[in-house]
């Protein structure tokens, strides 16, 4: 039998992720029973990651990732707390929401930075074992390595919910061969019992079972993933999210006492964005304004489509002649179309009789 390895390993690569700067960290040990949960498998055999293929294209890898690395050990799984003071309510005409997680720094960056650290001193103490890092980049199951690790458990709104943080978190991962021991019975029990304020909240009724969200319904894949144009049914879903969606997170109640981190302060005017802005802000502008933020990922023709849906939902009548100056002006058919739709839906509530959105 082979002798478990060392608890000093382990004790030594968790406290220098601790050093710099992680909230929670865990191991888990890749052995035998490394496959991916059931869960995952159900979701990606059913096509609810809707059109980001590279979930599809990775799915081999992500189920079992010893299929891309054979000689991988141990995955050391580290979380960081973001502030996040969500509200159900909208936000005055004329303005769209923003996601939490992108009110500061691009989480990506932060903790990229991080890990690069963690793994240098990693290759220094053992130069014979490979360490490999990521940030929502690689083909990785992250939130099933941190139910492993015991740095939560996953809550029926999809995210990992740690008992401190709360479902406030980002997460990141060390692949590596090098054998590390995980804690004896590390496990976080699932705390969720009967609750299903998330479930019951989701404005599109996103969340077909615990735990199983489906893309076709979530605004944060609309607003955030969707490449192309929005179909016509879902751009009332949005209500008056520009980027992103907090509402099953916002009702949950392990977020209302979570402690958050001061690596992420929130830049007040990114809390929400006024739509005439985004309308107008030429492609230079939109670097300048969002650079270092998880909205320039979004990139400036996805934030000018979303706008557009927003003020069709949530709107106030001034902006009916900037959609017109719009028009005369923009020749991408894309936003040519959604701008009509925008228009349309203006019109139709200021003018004649008000139009219900869901929010």
């Amino acid at each position: 039998m082979e002798a478990l390895p060392p608890w000093d390993d382990t004790s030594w690569i968790v406290a220098q992720a601790y050093l710099v700067g992680f909230d929670v960290v865990g191991v888990a040990a890749v052995d035998e029973t490394a496959s991916a949960t059931e869960s995952m498998f159900y979701w990606l055999a059913q096509g609810l990651q809707a059109d980001m293929d590279w979930l599809q294209r990775t799915r081999a890898v992500r189920l079992d990732p010893r299929r891309r690395w054979p000689d991988l050990r141990a995955v050391v799984v580290v979380a960081s707390g973001y502030p996040a003071w969500p509200t159900l309510q909208a936000p005055p005409e004329g303005y769209g929401r923003v996601s939490c997680y992108a009110w500061g720094r691009d989480y990506h960056r932060v903790l990229g930075r991080r890990l690069e650290r963690l793994v240098a001193w990693a290759r220094r103490r053992w130069p014979d074992d490979w360490f490999r890092w990521y940030v929502d980049t690689g083909p990785v199951a992250e939130k099933v390595w941190a139910v492993r690790a015991g740095v939560g458990w996953i809550g029926k709104h999809g995210n990992v919910i740690h008992p401190r943080l709360g479902s406030w978190t980002f997460l990141g991962v060390v692949l590596t061969s090098r054998p590390l021991r995980p804690a004896p019975h590390q496990a976080v029990a699932d705390r969720c019992g009967t609750c299903t304020r998330c479930m019951d909240v989701c404005p599109t009724r996103a969340i077909l079972a615990p735990g199983v969200v489906s893309a076709h319904r979530c605004i944060s894949y609309w607003t955030i993933e969707h490449p192309g144009p929005i179909p016509e049914a879902v751009r009332p879903w949005i209500g008056s999210y520009l980027f992103g969606c907090d509402d099953c997170q916002t009702v949950c109640p392990w977020n209302r006492w979570a402690q958050t981190a001061g690596s992420f302060v929130p830049v007040v005017q990114r809390r929400r964005i006024s739509l005439r802005e985004a309308l107008w802000m030429d492609e230079a502008a939109f670097h300048r304004t969002f650079a270092g933020t998880p909205v320039h990922r979004l990139g400036w023709w996805r934030l000018r489509r979303n706008a557009l849906v927003v003020i069709g939902n949530h709107g106030d009548a001034s902006l009916m002649e900037d959609l017109r100056r719009f028009l005369a002006v923009e020749t991408d058919p894309v936003l040519r179309e959604h701008a009509e739709w925008a228009l349309d839906r203006l019109t139709r509530r200021h003018v004649s009789v008000a139009s219900p959105v869901h929010r």
